[in-house]
């Protein structure tokens, strides 16, 4: 690797800064969400964190990536179970 190769890979962040920054992120633009939305978006946040802990949060075009009009407690369990089975 050449000299300014290895630059740039020094500059990268390592793994666990993506998931700090990636977190943070999707947070911030799940608290600038109107209701009921932002209620649906930290719920779904902490599912997915909770059954999936090896996955990296991430924005797309700017916003987290799920489209519902509402969560109950049996979407929630459908969507955790689902969630588990994709990382297992």
């Amino acid at each position: 690797m050449d000299n300014k190769n290895t630059q740039k890979a020094a500059m990268r962040p390592g793994p666990r800064a993506d998931k700090v920054d990636g977190d943070s992120a999707v947070l911030a633009a799940i608290a600038a969400m109107p209701e009921p939305s932002r209620a649906i978006g930290e719920r779904l946040h902490k599912i997915i964190k909770a059954g999936a802990t090896s996955l990296l949060p991430r924005l797309w075009y700017g916003l987290p990536a799920f489209a519902l009009t509402e969560l109950t407690a049996a979407k929630e369990q459908t969507i955790g179970a689902l969630v588990r089975k994709a990382v297992s």
